[in-house]
């Protein structure tokens, strides 16, 4: 399986059109420059990605980039 926080990293600073290596895990998503839109995009790009679904009722939580991270490993354990 690909790195998680990589791909989600470059998932992300596409997204925030933004380097990559600014991508914290610690860092919230609006304060990279990612909306609402984007994050829905970005939510499609991890699941292409991954090849998982990620609950719907989690994405108006996901608020920082680790929670996305959790948001993918909790989807990949539950697909496996």
């Amino acid at each position: 399986m690909k790195s998680i926080e990589k791909e989600i990293a470059r998932i992300i600073s596409r997204a925030a059109m933004i380097p990559e290596n600014e991508v914290r895990l610690d860092a919230k998503l609006a304060d990279l420059g990612v909306d609402s839109l984007d994050q829905v995009e970005c939510v499609i790009a991890v699941e292409e990605t991954f090849q998982i679904e990620v609950d719907p009722n989690l994405l108006w939580q996901l608020r920082t980039v680790q929670d996305v991270i959790h948001a993918v490993q909790a989807a990949a354990a539950a697909h496996s």
